[in-house]
């Protein structure tokens, strides 16, 4: 079965542009001429290089046990892959947030101090 994907997301999980992209974050490279009032379509490839900056990164790290090198493939699959992440995230978010409201319905406050008074 043969795989109908978006050439610009192609071109942004590509080698080339993905050690572009790191490399201008590292040494200030710049990716195009204009460095102000980018097209539409250069900031649509900035984010599809990120999105993909941030999967390499995870596959790296082995951080989803998911995500591999043939299934990066796929731009189903890499949507479907930073959806369910990013609804992990804000799970975990809300449960934390949760846990900070205490029995009465109030946001609980916590005061530290530094030093000790005597």
């Amino acid at each position: 079965m043969k795989i109908n994907n978006n050439p610009l997301r192609t071109l942004a999980r590509s080698e080339y542009w993905q050690n572009m992209y790191r490399n201008s974050k590292e040494h200030n490279i710049k990716l195009f001429a204009n460095e102000s009032e980018m097209s539409r379509l250069q900031i649509v490839f900035l984010s599809y290089i990120s999105l993909y900056d941030q999967v390499y990164t995870d596959i790296a790290s082995n951080d989803s046990g998911i995500m591999d090198m043939e299934r990066i493939k796929d731009d189903m699959l890499i949507d479907a892959y930073i959806t369910a992440k990013r609804k992990n995230r804000n799970k975990k978010r809300d449960n934390r947030d949760k846990q900070k409201i205490n029995n009465s319905g109030i946001p609980s406050v916590s005061f530290v101090t530094s030093k000790k008074r005597r």
